[in-house]
């Protein structure tokens, strides 16, 4: 490489000693099954990370990939989403609005509520009252357009400079990482090991993604001694002794930090230290070189001979802290334009800045962060105060007529301007960017702009904007899981507005003292607090239903029937007073739940479709989604799962259009459970699994526990053990264990009844009892029967009745079917007539026993629950033994002994050939159990052949082929049937159980074993 002709400059440094960390980041652009879609390059300040990311970024280029290119800088840290709206604003500005709304399937309102500068977005941007929901359809929408855009052509996010990111920018991040998968999107980021320790949503961010391997970190080394040697031969074009001496002292100096050595080699030219003659440079021998002694004072030298404008122009720059335009140098340097324009092209020359394109026209740029962090440190602290001072006025003028543009960036400099209590200017900006992050849910951003307002705001302690921004505060506080901090900051706010006699102020503050208490686990706290709010508000005042509707909820959440359904019907009279349908359809819509859980389906249906006829009038699809969901849970649980299907494409019809994975998920747990009973274990296993992750993902506590649950009961059917054990256990410590954050019934009872099934699983029959009657007991206290008869009293029923406590059985069969008749519980009725069935037998009446297990069998299989219905059969088979009927006892195992097979039911199908072999019967097949084997014409005719008694010789002549490939047809026969010898082989024919490929319509007459 020829050198660059001016002293003042030298060309890029050649790529050296990359060649394997870059080898190792293009594996980016393989399968996710391979490597995870998130790709990390850390290391030290001016190590080359920026080179080799941008290297990748090129191959992504020239492959036809999209690239999104954004920067972290220091003044964005506190700028909500500012490190992707930086990479994603240039895609985003080319987009038309009806492209917009394709990629967004409509939602392009949304990613404008997470990107101003999209434009406004529409009001309200969602619908719904719950900030997690609210959250989770921002951050989903947003993950869905990703990977919208990346279906287009594959999309590889860059994001330099982590460390600076805002803690909203790195959440999102987060949340975008964990749920790629095999989305045609990459992220390749770096950060600098010297600050990552000081950005906690960083190393939060690392460590997750590190411990479920959704994250590849490739930390970039320093050059070796001859790496750095050899980077000299290739920028100067020279060789030789002197150069290798050279390249050791340059390494000893460096340390191998291509920063470094760039900037050494530039002063060491500058300075005349290195020089050309005749095309060659000269200067390797000299050990006198005066050098500095870090990177930093490496670039002080090269600023002490600026000029005055350019040293202005970098000062000012350094204060700006992002990419800056011409114009605002201009206005904030003290230098005119002429002379601006001339240092810009100085610093151009230096190698110090660079002009850099964005959405709002070229900005001017330092070439390295250090740069930028040595300029900053260099001016006084005078000297910035003046400088932030004016940038923030400078902004505040070129934005007057849209000043929400730089509402962030005037927060940042006037709040850096030195305090003064005249100037209203800081805490007025810092308040305004708190709100505007609050309302994106940037809750971290939020908090720190809104106490930085207080701070600045101070001397007005008794005004109205003062109050606004604590209030403010304490909402972000409580979103962030700081309960302690928003509950003083409204007890504060409660205090001061019962001493101005403000019932408005009192109502609001009890208001989100309850909704704290509620998430604290304090739910009689929280009704006090929505009492006390009440009390406050005026009889006509609308807040009143509201606070209601609250008080019910939690009373419902907690099993305090009677309490829940004296405010739901508070709050549905003053609807239907004051003719508001939104608040009649969310009342009925409690109510609906209320009488399910407690088992009044007749009143629980009657409320359901009034609050789904209600929700349509009114226009809220929410609380019809809602509505729905209560009604499809009601079904299920009472055995008509035809109209539970139904309802389940209505809900999950609205969630659709909501566009809400949480109301997805909740038709998730459905999902789950109406495919275990219909026998599809695979499925529910796959949407068990993947609705599990999405509930952690999206934060929904009380869902996840029940889909760990509902979950893990596939898992036992199968003997899966230790997964089953795994998602107990975690489901356990989330709704019951000392670390439970608060007290959920909805959540407490599946978890008693997970770890009660799990016991009995394994035979421990104690222990299911004991925690099986804690669970009725606590779900007993609420009188929700529904709980009670959904699993859990066929669970602890079953343990007394393997325990031999017959008298204890026998009193929770007769619940089953009292409780089963009152409410019309048809998988209740039939574990009832199971219970009778099994205490029949015990008592000495075989006949009975066997009658009441194949009516139980029945209703089970009416319902449908196909795989209890077969573990009922199996024991029906075991009854008929004992009667002598052999035959009939074989027909139930047959049909088991499928059933079994194709759920993978691993320890009720070795029950079932155990029972096959004490009848002195051959078992069928494993194979044939697990689903008809499907075997090729030919090994159709050779496995019949087998059952004729040929040898493979005689099979070998009938068919034209040679005795080896009958030999060959045979293995791969005996390894589809999970078979081993030619009399196995024949007894498959004579079941008529083979299918060929060829000829699916098999001979069914072959008789039975």
């Amino acid at each position: 490489m020829t050198p660059h002709p001016s002293l003042s400059t030298l060309p890029d440094l050649p790529l050296v000693g990359r060649a394997e960390t870059i080898a190792r980041l293009h594996r980016l652009f393989g399968s996710t099954s391979d490597q995870p879609p998130f790709f990390l390059v850390t290391g030290e300040s001016g190590v080359g990370k920026t080179r080799a990311i941008h290297v990748v970024a090129d191959e992504a280029r020239r492959r036809g990939w999209t690239v999104a290119h954004g920067r972290a800088y220091p003044l964005e840290t506190g700028m909500p989403y500012a490190l992707l709206s930086d990479a994603l604003l240039p895609l985003l500005q080319d987009l038309d609005d009806a492209r917009l709304n394709v990629l967004t399937r409509g939602r392009a309102s949304e990613l404008r509520h997470l990107f101003p500068a999209l434009g406004p977005a529409q009001a309200p941007p969602i619908a719904g009252e719950d900030p997690d929901e609210i959250r989770s359809r921002l951050y989903w929408g947003f993950y869905e357009f990703l990977v919208a855009l990346g279906n287009r052509a594959p999309l590889l996010l860059v994001l330099e400079d982590l460390h600076s990111a805002d803690p909203s920018s790195l959440s999102l991040l987060h949340f975008v990482a964990r749920q790629l998968g095999e989305a045609p999107v990459r992220i390749l980021a770096s950060y600098n090991d010297d600050y990552r320790d000081a950005n906690e949503s960083l190393v939060g961010l690392e460590r997750s993604l590190l411990g479920m391997r959704g994250l590849e970190r490739h930390p970039i080394p320093p050059l070796t001694s001859e790496q750095t040697l050899g980077l000299v031969e290739s920028l100067f074009g020279v060789s030789g002794q002197p150069l290798r001496a050279f390249g050791q002292r340059l390494y000893g100096w460096t340390l191998g930090n291509a920063f470094f050595i760039e900037q050494i080699l530039v002063s060491l030219v500058d300075s005349g230290q290195l020089h050309q003659r005749d095309g060659l440079w000269l200067g390797w021998e000299s050990r006198e070189l005066r050098l500095p002694g870090t990177v930093r004072d490496a670039i002080r030298l090269r600023l002490t001979d600026l000029g005055e404008a350019a040293h202005a122009v970098a000062e000012c720059l350094a204060v700006v802290g992002a990419p800056a335009s011409a114009r605002l140098l201009i206005a904030v340097s003290g230098v005119n334009d002429a002379a601006t324009i001339e240092a810009s092209e100085e610093l151009l020359r230096r190698g110090l800045i660079e002009e850099r394109d964005t959405v709002r026209g070229t900005s001017i740029d330092f070439r390295h962060p250090l740069v930028r962090e040595t300029v900053y440190r260099s001016v006084s602290a005078a000297r910035r105060e003046t400088l932030h001072r004016a940038i923030g006025e400078a902004l505040e003028s070129s934005s007057s007529d849209s000043p929400d543009d730089h509402i962030d960036r005037l927060a940042y400099h006037f709040s850096r301007s030195g305090l003064r209590s005249e100037d209203t200017r800081p805490a007025r900006y810092l308040a305004l960017s708190g709100r505007a992050a609050l309302a994106r849910h940037a809750n971290r951003e939020a908090a720190a702009y809104l106490s930085a307002a207080l701070t600045h705001g101070a001397h007005d302690r008794d005004g109205k904007e003062h109050r606004r921004v604590r209030h403010d505060l304490a909402r972000a506080r409580s979103r962030l899981g700081d309960f302690d901090g928003a509950r003083e900051l409204w007890m504060e706010l409660g205090a001061e507005a019962r001493e101005r006699a403000d019932g408005a102020g009192i109502a609001r503050s009890e208001r989100y003292l309850g909704a704290l208490a509620y998430w604290r686990g304090q739910p009689r706290e929280a009704v006090r607090h929505y009492e006390a709010a009440l009390d406050a508000v005026d009889d006509d005042d609308p807040l009143r239903a509201r606070l209601d509707l609250a008080a019910g909820v939690v009373l419902q959440e907690v099993g305090d029937a009677e309490g829940s359904r004296e405010r739901l019907t508070r709050a549905l009279a003053l609807g239907e007073e004051t003719g508001n349908t939104a608040l009649q359809a969310r009342a009925h819509r409690g109510l609906a739940l209320l009488e399910t859980w407690i088992g009044a389906p007749d009143e629980a249906r009657r409320h359901g479709w009034q609050a789904v006829e209600l929700s349509r009038s009114a226009g809220d699809p929410q609380t019809g989604f809602w509505a729905r969901w209560a009604l499809a849970a009601l079904e299920g649980l009472t055995g008509d799962t035809a109209a539970m299907d139904r309802l389940m494409t209505e809900a999950r019809a609205i969630a659709d259009d909501l566009q809400s994975p949480v109301l997805g998920l909740w038709i998730a747990e459905l999902d789950v459970e109406l495919a275990y009973a219909r026998g599809d274990w695979d499925g529910a296993l796959a949407r068990g699994e993947q609705a599990i992750r999405l509930a952690d993902l999206l934060q929904q506590r009380t869902l996840r526990t029940r889909l760990q649950v509902w979950t893990a009961m596939v898992y036992l059917g199968r003997g899966d053990w230790s997964r089953a054990q795994e998602l107990v256990d975690d489901a356990w410590a989330s709704a019951v264990g000392a670390e439970a954050t608060r007290v959920d019934l909805h959540a407490a009872v599946p978890a008693h009844i997970g770890r009660a099934a799990l016991h009995l699983a394994r035979g421990d029959f104690a222990q299911a009892i004991e925690i099986g009657e804690r669970g009725l007991e606590l779900a007993d206290r609420s009188g929700y029967v529904v709980w009670v008869l959904h699993r859990l009293l066929p669970i602890v029923a079953e343990a007394h009745i393997r325990a031999d406590n017959l008298d204890r059985a026998r009193d929770l069969g007769e619940r089953l079917r009292f409780e089963g008749h009152r409410i019309g519980h048809r998988l209740g009725l039939a574990w009832a007539e199971a219970c009778d069935a099994i205490l029949a037998y015990h008592g000495g009446d075989a006949e009975s026993g066997a009658r009441l297990l194949r009516s139980a069998a029945e209703g089970l299989e009416a319902v449908p629950m196909i795989p209890e219905a077969a573990r009922l059969r199996r024991q029906l088979a075991g009854r008929l033994a004992d009667l002598g009927d052999r035959e009939g006892a074989l027909v139930e195992l047959r049909l088991v002994h499928d059933v079994f097979g194709q759920l993978a039911a691993t320890p009720e199908l070795t029950k079932a050939r155990g029972q096959f072999r004490e009848l002195g019967a051959r078992p069928p097949s494993r194979s044939q159990a697990e689903g008809t084997a499907v075997l090729t014409g030919r090994e159709l005719e050779v496995a019949r052949l087998v059952a004729d008694r040929l040898s493979n010789k005689a099979i070998a002549r009938a068919l034209d082929v040679s005795p080896r490939t009958v030999t060959t047809h045979l293995s791969n026969i005996y390894r589809k049937l999970d078979i081993s010898s030619r009399g196995d082989l024949a007894d498959r024919v004579r079941e008529g159980r083979l299918v060929s490929v060829h000829d699916p319509d098999t001979d069914e007459g072959a008789g039975d074993a």
